[in-house]
């Protein structure tokens, strides 16, 4: 037999134990693909810990739909689109909140009226204010300190993940607010 049908059959047989819910089936799966997933996910993602979440993420939905998986081309084909799908689709997420920080931040700066300068710091003052207390924290530190989601995340003792929800909760307030 070649070598190709060998695999296509190992391959079946493993995806058969998947769909039971054969643990083992998962954990092998996971530990041979884990590592090519991550490089790939990282020459797309360039920051490790986004490559990390998107990896997380591909395997967590893996083991979700075991029970219902119907893949038609070969695991390992099925594991690199599924991460490049999330990659992108996590990229987009990114890309749209950065715009809407700085449509945000560009709504402010372009008006040099004093007045409705001083109207809209107090609107935004009053705003993060009204925030729970580890949201506020968190915004002030993205924003007045200057710090990167992943040096919050270690600050406060989140997940990236966590941080990137609370900033992303912060703004899409502040733009309905605004």
């Amino acid at each position: 037999m070649e070598s190709n049908q060998v695999e296509s059959q190992i391959e079946h047989k493993i995806l058969l134990c998947l769909k039971e819910g054969d643990m083992q089936a998962f954990s092998l799966v996971y530990n041979f693909y884990w590592d090519g997933l991550y490089n790939f996910a990282l020459r797309i993602m360039k920051e490790e810990y986004l490559a990390q979440d998107v990896i997380h993420d591909v395997f967590t939905e893996l083991w979700a739909r075991h029970n219902r998986l119907d893949i038609h081309s070969s695991l390992k084909d099925y594991l690199f689109i599924c991460t490049k799908n999330r990659c992108f689709k996590l990229l987009g997420k990114l890309r749209r909140l950065n715009e809407v920080e700085e449509q945000l931040m560009l709504d402010i700066s372009n008006d040099h009226d004093e007045l409705l300068y001083k109207e809209l710091s107090d609107q935004l003052d009053k705003l993060i204010a009204r925030l729970p207390n580890k949201t506020r924290a968190i915004f002030i530190m993205s924003r007045e300190d200057d710090l990167s989601y992943k040096q919050i995340a270690k600050k406060m003792n989140l997940s990236i993940k966590s941080v990137e929800y609370h900033i992303s909760k912060v703004l899409n307030k502040l733009r309905k607010a605004l």
